[in-house]
């Protein structure tokens, strides 16, 4: 028996859990539609990267095996063969919620199906909105096959002008929405699709020519970059020009709606040079992302999600939230807690005379970041402003070139990172002077310092003015800007140097403790689970006797369950309504410090070649608090899936007492009423 599940078949299956999400008929159609559009978003981004690097590795010649002793392009043959029945499934759920959709007087509509009025509105619609866009492109031997953009959807127009044939590509506008509205009636609303609506205004673009076929068809192209950082004299510049490559990598996807030409789809796969197993024919629309933008009749409400509002703390709403850190460490959880405070206290710094100095690193910053302009505040007013940003943070890169540029402008001190390593650590630190000197305030998280992700992905945080930390946390930024070494850190643990050895000296000490008869205890909550060592380890307490409980949301490669091998292991997996993103680690007999949170997920890339961060969980109140967090998520039995031996998942079973943690933590777990950690722990026995 294989020891390793390969990590391209562990994350479709991890694919697979969000789109059995839009299955569950408790769910809103607004949600089962947002998880039908999540599935297709992940699936593209899948191909762009992972299928992407291993075509690379293919045309390189690279035959060695992986994990699960597959070469690249059996990997690849593989993940075409688990992909073509998802988003066969995909298409089915996608009929049967539009179907449903009509309960709420939501519908799509063919054009011909419309009424002369709603036809007519279309028409105006077209000739005003969409048809000055739009640049039909001949195909024939005075003119080359045009470059296509990624992940756009094109008509390729079969055309007769004199009895000889011609062909044509149309692209379907990124920048109009996908869905079309028509007819006024407030009590219902009706959707067509604009590559419809094109297709209905051709005798506008082929006035003289007689349409014989249409066929529509999308492409992803290879989005997997490799930048060169030691032949790089302006990383910056060498990001931006890659970002240009991006657009017109090799195409490593054709996806083709039924109804094509046979002539057509022959002619685009010799362009492309892409093989027939890399083409998926579909029954229904292509690009199935646009689900998220239905809206339904303003009367039917039904149809939508709650809103979550994050929760406010009573404690935090004053002007001085230094203050309240020298009293105490504070923990935000989002989205449960509000984002608000980790950008109010750099806001605060940025305008406190008191404050000298504010240190940050950057990984994804989203476009409207209120952090990024407290920044650029704070450097304009004079304060010592270092700022790192990952530039080769995948598909962030843009966002990240502007606020590096707008920074850099305020003459403050903007680097772009460790050569060779990718810096996912999150950390900023503030130097402030006080009556009794200068104090350091740090904060360290599992998530980016980002707004908009932090009301979507679950992630941890400590604030803490303790000198220990501070002291760790000023040298580390000595290190990343180049003049010190991660050496000498007390409390915080830095990758590529010391996280790995510290994890696996934390696991060895249980080891140790289960051969010596003490109750042992590891629990672990974390992305993915990929690297061989750490996988190895695991293993050893297993067999050693140590109970290994683990959270891991998506790809994980190692099998629990196994007699001899992993039977002290359980691996679960939730998905639901929040993207699960952030990283515990508990280590039952460690001294001083058991319980750490970490940016860093147990895959050999973050260990071996980023610059990741594991920080202890000091405060004996937050360690309960999170603790707690832990044993519900453990206990959850709505949106947890079990890993089985096989290396398969199948949904935990629910019983009378059903144990749902994001509806837990958005409703009932209030991080300033420590007293109902007790009432929760009841809940979960």
């Amino acid at each position: 028996m294989n020891k390793y599940i390969n990590r391209e078949i562990s994350w479709l299956a991890f694919n697979e859990r969000v789109l059995r999400e839009a299955t569950i008929e408790s769910l809103c159609l607004q949600d089962r539609f947002k998880f039908l559009s999540i599935f297709s978003s992940n699936l593209d981004e899948f191909f762009m990267v992972r299928v992407g690097s291993l075509k690379d590795q293919v045309n390189a010649g690279y035959d060695k095996l992986d994990l699960a002793g597959l070469t690249p392009s059996q990997q690849i043959q593989k993940i075409n063969e688990c992909v073509l029945p998802l988003v066969k499934e995909q298409e089915s759920l996608f009929v049967q919620t539009i179907e449903e959709a009509k309960e709420v007087d939501i519908y799509f509509r063919q054009i011909e199906d419309l009424n002369e009025e709603q036809k007519a509105e279309l028409k105006r619609y077209f000739l005003r909105e969409v048809y000055p866009i739009l640049t039909p492109m001949a195909i024939d031997n005075r003119r080359p096959f045009p470059l296509l953009a990624n992940k756009s959807i094109y008509l390729a127009v079969e055309l007769e002008e004199r009895g000889l044939q011609r062909l044509a590509l149309v692209q379907v506008p990124q920048n109009i929405p996908r869905l079309v509205s028509v007819g006024d009636d407030p009590k219902k609303q009706e959707y067509v699709f604009l590559e419809d609506v094109i297709i209905s205004g051709f005798d506008y673009l082929f006035s003289d020519l007689v349409v014989r076929s249409i066929s529509q068809f999308r492409i992803t192209r290879n989005a997997d970059l490799t930048i060169h950082e030691e032949d790089a004299e302006d990383l910056l510049r060498v990001i931006e020009a890659s970002l240009m490559q991006r657009k017109w990598g090799e195409v490593i996807r054709l996806e083709m709606r039924n109804g094509f030409q046979v002539d057509v789809m022959s002619q685009l796969l010799r362009y492309f040079q892409v093989d027939t197993g890399s083409v998926f024919m579909m029954d229904c629309p292509l690009d199935l992302t646009f689900c998220t933008s239905i809206r339904a009749p303003q009367r039917r409400q039904e149809f939508y999600s709650r809103s979550h509002t994050p929760r406010k703390n009573p404690l935090l709403d004053r002007k001085d939230l230094f203050s309240q850190v020298r009293k105490q460490d504070l923990f935000f959880h989002v989205p449960y807690d509000s984002f608000e405070y980790i950008e109010e206290i750099i806001r605060q710094a940025s305008e406190d005379p008191d404050v000298l100095a504010i240190k940050m690193t950057l990984y994804r910053v989203n476009s409207g970041s209120r952090i990024m302009r407290s920044l650029v505040h704070a450097a304009q007013r004079g304060k010592q402003v270092t700022a790192l940003f990952e530039l080769k943070a995948r598909f962030d890169e843009e966002h990240n070139i502007h606020w590096a540029r707008e920074l850099e402008k305020t003459g403050a001190n903007v680097l772009y990172g460790v050569p060779g390593l990718k810096t996912h650590s999150k950390i900023f630190l503030i130097v402030r002077r006080e009556k009794d000197g200068i104090r350091r305030y740090t904060h360290l998280g599992t998530g980016n310092y980002n707004s908009s992700t932090a009301k979507l992905y679950t992630d941890m945080s400590i604030l803490t003015a303790r000198e220990d930390i501070g002291a760790d946390a000023s040298r580390f930024f000595n290190f990343i800007s180049g003049y010190g070494t991660s050496k000498g850190m007390s409390r915080l643990f830095a990758a590529p140097d010391y996280l790995r050895r510290h994890l696996e000296r934390l696991l060895e000490n249980e080891i140790q403790a289960a051969k010596q008869g003490k109750e042992t205890l590891v629990r672990i909550k974390i992305n993915s689970l990929v690297d061989q060592r750490c996988i190895d380890k695991f293993y050893e307490a297993s067999r050693a006797g140590v109970r290994v409980e683990l959270i891991v949301r998506g790809i994980c490669s190692l099998i629990p369950g196994v007699e001899g091998m992993s039977e002290n292991i359980e691996v679960h997996s939730i998905v639901g309504e929040f993207l699960e993103h952030e990283r515990i680690y508990y280590f039952h007999n460690a001294r001083p410090d058991a319980l750490y949170l970490s940016s860093a997920d147990l895959m050999t890339r973050n260990l071996d070649r980023r610059i990741e961060l594991l920080f202890p969980v000091v405060d004996v109140q937050l360690q309960k608090r999170i603790l707690a967090i832990f044993d519900i998520l453990w206990n959850d039995n709505v949106k947890t899936w079990v890993m089985k031996s096989d290396g398969t998942y199948e949904r935990r079973k629910s019983n009378d007492r059903l144990i749902h943690a994001h509806e837990i933590f958005k409703k009932k777990f209030s991080p300033n009423e420590p007293q109902r950690l007790k009432e929760l722990q009841e809940m979960i026995r």
